[in-house]
């Protein structure tokens, strides 16, 4: 089994005046043929993660291990340069060579390995094929639009048979709607061609549509790894749960404190017990935020049992639902209504249900 593990890695960059720490001791394994994601905000370090990975970045500290072959061990002295490594990487703005076609572009890296020129054709085409830009080999990238400058990125890559597919947020720059079709297409390619895939977005949407398994970094760290619904029905702390949604779990911040032999808390000064299931995560003295999905939380225009009194501060209407904005706990959380008559400003109720709570340590 081909699997990559990443041991104990960590990346600085000086500068004039400071150091950065851009990775802190990274451990991860990716599986063979596996697509997994790197997901986190701007300046999280998973670009740089990738850009080791492939042989452009040195670590600091810390070693890569691909299969049986050990690719660079900053302890050992080792370092495989990237043009031995068998990666195809993508990148954001598709590098492209603008004074070649199509059919050029995709055939350029197996030029340089000295391919022989019929079985240079034939490989160009049936990469070509995969991608439905088998019509368009003659044209030049600036006739293309972005969507297909895209595919013929990815098309280059594919054309190497590589061990390894890095992909560096390759479609950040297309439309909304192209962007849904073209990441469908790249997970049923990825599958077909059963190639480790390393995928790097921060869009969280990707992150659960494409990853077989989402590692989810934040300054230089792995704050959590594990199938895309594992991240969003287990998150490990408040940036898991707030990062991972659209509309991300709300957050809320309460005081959790005893009453008459029950662990208690309140919401918008209506008082509630604790579920026993999250009594265990409980410990005196420590200060708890508590978090709940958009989707786990019911309004109503009348009081019902458990609910408590809100008033909506907003409205944004997404056709099939309706998602609105209320206070709870001095703060604003998001929840769904299925009706579109709910006003700005209006007083409601909210029931939470609270087989769905979130409790964490700050």
């Amino acid at each position: 089994m081909n699997r990559l593990v990443i041991k104990n890695l960590s990346k600085k960059f000086k500068t004039l005046h400071r150091e950065v720490t851009a990775l802190k001791k990274i451990n991860l394994t990716v599986e063979s043929g596996e697509f997994f994601v790197l997901l986190g905000p701007s300046g999280c370090g998973k670009s740089t993660l990738l850009n080791i990975i492939a042989g452009l970045e040195h670590a600091s500290q810390g070693e890569i291990i691909f299969g049986d072959t050990l690719l660079s061990s900053v302890e050992k002295g080792k370092f495989v340069p990237p043009g031995t490594r068998n990666v195809a990487m993508v990148f954001q703005n598709y590098a492209l060579y603008p004074h070649m076609s199509v059919s050029e572009n995709i055939e350029f890296p197996l030029k340089i390995r000295k391919i022989e020129k019929t079985e240079r054709k034939r490989m160009v085409d049936e990469a070509a094929r995969m991608l439905s830009i088998d019509n368009m080999l003659d044209a030049k990238p600036g006739e293309l639009s972005g969507g297909q400058r895209q595919r013929v990125a990815i098309a280059r890559a594919v054309v190497r048979k590589p061990d390894i597919f890095l992909l560096d947020e390759p479609l950040s720059n297309l439309d909304a709607q192209l962007r849904a079709s073209t990441r469908n297409s790249l997970k049923s390619l990825q599958k077909r061609l059963g190639v480790t895939t390393i995928y790097v977005t921060h869009d969280q949407v990707e992150a659960m549509t494409l990853g077989d398994r989402v590692a989810l970094l934040k300054n230089g760290t792995v704050e959590q790894v594990g199938s895309p619904n594992e991240l969003y029905q287990n998150p490990k702390n408040t940036f898991v749960g707030g990062f991972i949604g659209s509309p991300p779990m709300n957050i809320i911040e309460t005081t959790i404190y005893e009453k008459d032999g029950k662990v208690t808390f309140r919401l918008n000064e209506t008082e509630y017990v604790l579920p026993e299931k999250l009594l265990q995560k409980i410990s005196k003295g420590e200060k708890y935020k508590l978090g709940i999905r958009p989707e786990h939380i019911c309004i109503f225009k009348e009081p019902v049992k458990d609910s408590f009194p809100s008033k909506v501060s907003g409205i944004e209407r997404l056709g099939r639902e309706t998602v609105v904005f209320a206070g709870c706990n001095l703060s604003t959380i998001t929840l769904f209504s299925p009706e579109d008559t709910v006003l700005p400003d209006e007083k409601v109720y909210l029931r939470f249900d609270m087989s769905r709570l979130y409790v964490f340590r700050e």
